[in-house]
Formats: structure tokens, C-alpha cells, sequence
């Protein structure tokens, strides 16, 4: 599961570099920082530099925002606080509406906490994304 999250998170931070760049030099470190912490298993430290980020005085744009979110669900889920995972989830879909990639990683969370039949309404649009 851990590597599965790792995954998303580097293609995401792959695709993304372009709004990422646009950012200033201190929020950019501190997702680098964060990719680093992530794969070493440093869940807390990792979740630190995102929340450092989003305590910056900066005016950061929805599409980072949006990076920053999922990344603090990636790391809650991680570390089991699926409540969280599923609050910064919610937080990046509403960012960008309908965002595939929120709404994937919220089903997640979703089926691994075993409420999908209360979160059934999610599915379809993740199959119509794939």
C-alpha cells in the first residue's frame, strides 16, 4: 500500500512540476522535502514541510493547493488517521471540482475504512476517469 501511495505521489509530482515551479522557492523545498521524508517512511516530518506550506504567508495557486491536500491525505493515510485523509481529500476536490485524482484517492480511503456502500456515489465517476 505504502508503495502504491509513493507511486501516485511522484507521478503526481511529475505531471505537476509545471504549476510547482510557478510557486515560490521555500514552498517548492518543502514538497522536495516532503517527496524525500515520504519515502523514507518519516510520515510526521513529511506531514510538517506540507503543513509549512500551507502556514506560509504565501499566496500559493489552487493547483498546488490542490497537490498539497492530496499529499496530506496521502501522509493521514499513512499514519491511519483516515478521518483527516478523508477531510484534506475533500479539501483538494473542492479546490478544482471534480478533480479525478482527489476523488480516486478519497474512494480509497473510503474502501479502506469499509464504508464503501455509504460512498458508493463516488465510483462512477472514477470509472468513467481510468
Amino acid at each position: 500500500m505504502r508503495k502504491c501511495i509513493l507511486l501516485i505521489l511522484i507521478i503526481i509530482f511529475s505531471f505537476q512540476f509545471f504549476w510547482l515551479t510557478a510557486q515560490s522557492r521555500s514552498a517548492y523545498d518543502n514538497l522536495v522535502k516532503f517527496g524525500q521524508l515520504y519515502s523514507e517512511g518519516e510520515f510526521i516530518k513529511a506531514e510538517e514541510c506540507l503543513l509549512n506550506i500551507l502556514n506560509s504567508k504565501e499566496t500559493l495557486s489552487k493547483e498546488y493547493l490542490r497537490i498539497t491536500y492530496n499529499n496530506l491525505g496521502a501522509v493521514d493515510c499513512a499514519l491511519g488517521k483516515y478521518s483527516d485523509a478523508i477531510n484534506y481529500y475533500q479539501k483538494a476536490e473542492k479546490i478544482i471540482l471534480n478533480d479525478k485524482n482527489s476523488i480516486n484517492y478519497l474512494a480509497d480511503v473510503y474502501i479502506n475504512i469499509g464504508q464503501i456502500n455509504r460512498h458508493v456515489h463516488l465510483y462512477p465517476v472514477v470509472s468513467i476517469s481510468q
